[in-house]
């Protein structure tokens, strides 16, 4: 009786004589599609992982696929001569401004003081860092309260390492002076939306949002 195989109707191969053909077998269980065949070389699923490229499983800790052999770490391992180059450059603007900032709030109480807070939804605002007038520094804003309080941590450490691994998740930086809308609070942080950045380059955040300190959310 014919046998059915791979959803082809395959009727078994003999040899001269009646006996059966091992060769003809074999080459024709080659030819079978490989979508029967086992895509994945992990056994255990929370191994696992899939490619972004062809979406297969692969080990979790892989760093080039093994089907489609495409290189799948982080764009910044890949290229660590340009992140670095990178890191160092928006780092040391982020520093500088952490650090003005720390230095205005030294100065003597005959110094006017800063612009208010905007704290009311649907508030329009500045990103302003508290003392700098420098439009060339830049203020970062995080997803969450959470990777905010991250952000500050490193920024306090100096881990600019760490800085750059919250990229990934979320914190992104626009100029000294950008137009904001406040769209949430919370004890000492400010969501803001941005509306248009202080410089041509932060063209591509606008109506990205994200958590600020609430000091450098202010109404002029």
């Amino acid at each position: 009786m014919p046998n059915v195989i791979g959803g082809n109707l395959y009727r078994p191969a003999r040899a001269p004589g009646g006996g059966f053909c091992a060769t003809r077998f074999l080459g024709f269980i080659k030819s079978l599609p490989r979508s029967m065949e086992n895509d994945s070389v992990v056994k255990d699923p929370q191994e696992a992982k899939l490619c972004p490229q062809c979406s297969k499983e692969i080990p979790k800790g892989a760093k080039k696929c093994p089907f489609c052999q495409s290189d799948i770490r982080a764009w910044y391992n890949r290229h660590p001569i340009v992140t670095g180059l990178g890191a160092l450059f928006i780092l040391g603007m982020i520093v500088s401004g952490f650090d003005g900032s720390h230095g205005a709030t030294s100065s003597t109480p005959t110094t006017p003081p800063g612009p208010a807070e905007a704290r009311t939804l649907g508030q329009d605002a500045y990103l302003r860092l508290p003392g700098s007038g420098n439009e060339g520094q830049i203020v970062c804003l995080a997803p969450t309260p959470a990777i905010y309080d991250e952000y500050g941590k490193a920024l306090t450490a100096k881990d600019y390492q760490g800085v750059l691994d919250l990229t990934d998740q979320g914190l992104f930086c626009v100029h000294n002076g950008s137009e904001v809308k406040v769209i949430d609070t919370s004890a000492f942080l400010t969501k803001v939306r941005v509306v248009q950045g202080a410089d041509k380059v932060d063209a591509d955040k606008v109506g990205e949002a994200g958590w600020s300190a609430s000091e450098w959310v202010v109404t002029q």
